[in-house]
């Protein structure tokens, strides 16, 4: 259910009473709560009503000016400043819809938003043996459920796993998704190139996610680059997924 809280958020986004950024966090969860979704369509509706109700009453100001210049213009030339009047307030409204929509479209294809939609875990079981297991084993439980409390420790314990060990490339696919989710990209970028150019079971999965870890460090220009080799093999496991992000990285809405 909708608080008082987000009541007064909307009617301040109405009346430009937020800063920019409250503004971008309010339309931002606008996307993922229904209830202030709708809330927000109802206030939009006022609002039209608003807006509706002044262009007539700027109308009939406009007409009893006109009307009041004792006869001095001629009908068709009061009609035709009317005309201008509405189609000025018809367009005016045109562009705060237009804007309105262009900004969202613009956010909604920046890096950030293609990162947040297109980034999710999928682990199997790595149930094997190895001196390690219950390490790796334990950061994929800890990525998995989202227990950011022990990233920090998973951290530690995989990086000390030895190259020679049976699970290393497993714990080196981990460490990359655990700094991509303590904003770390750089790193996680290290760490998914050396899996995605080893052959291994999870050497796929580690090329999708280098893609996604070069569009978290904010270059896209590299994260094309590592879908287009994706693209390249049509039976890549993650070929649909490298589609949809291709499409996202060249839509127009980010070069507006």
């Amino acid at each position: 259910m909708i608080e008082q809280n987000d009541k007064e958020r909307i009617e301040k986004f109405f009346s430009c009473g937020l800063s920019q950024a409250e503004a971008e966090e309010l339309l931002e969860e606008i996307k993922v709560r229904p209830d202030l979704s709708e809330a927000f369509r109802e206030r939009q509706k006022v609002q039209s009503v608003i807006e509706t109700f002044l262009a007539q009453d700027l109308k009939k100001k406009l007409s009893g000016n006109i009307a009041g210049t004792g006869g001095s213009l001629s009908t068709e030339s009061k009609v035709r400043k009317l005309h201008v009047v509405y189609r000025y307030l018809v367009a005016a409204s045109f562009i705060g819809v237009i804007a309105f929509v262009a900004i969202n479209r613009t956010r909604y294809y920046n890096d950030a938003n293609v990162f947040s939609r297109s980034y999710s875990l999928d682990f199997e079981s790595t149930r094997s043996a190895g001196n390690h297991i219950n390490d790796v084993e334990m950061a994929q439980m800890f990525l998995s459920s989202g227990q950011s409390d022990y990233y920090a420790e998973s951290i530690r314990k995989l990086e000390s796993i030895p190259a020679d060990d049976s699970l290393y490339y497993k714990a080196q696919y981990l460490l990359g998704h655990l700094y991509l989710n303590t904003d770390n990209p750089e790193k996680a970028i290290v760490k998914f190139s050396g899996v995605a150019d080893h052959q291994h079971d999870i050497s796929q999965d580690a090329q999708w996610y280098l893609a996604l870890a070069y569009l978290k460090a904010g270059k896209a220009e590299e994260a094309r680059g590592q879908i287009q080799k994706i693209l390249k093999n049509k039976d890549h496991a993650h070929y649909q997924n490298a589609m949809d992000l291709d499409r996202s990285l060249n839509s127009i809405w980010r070069k507006v």
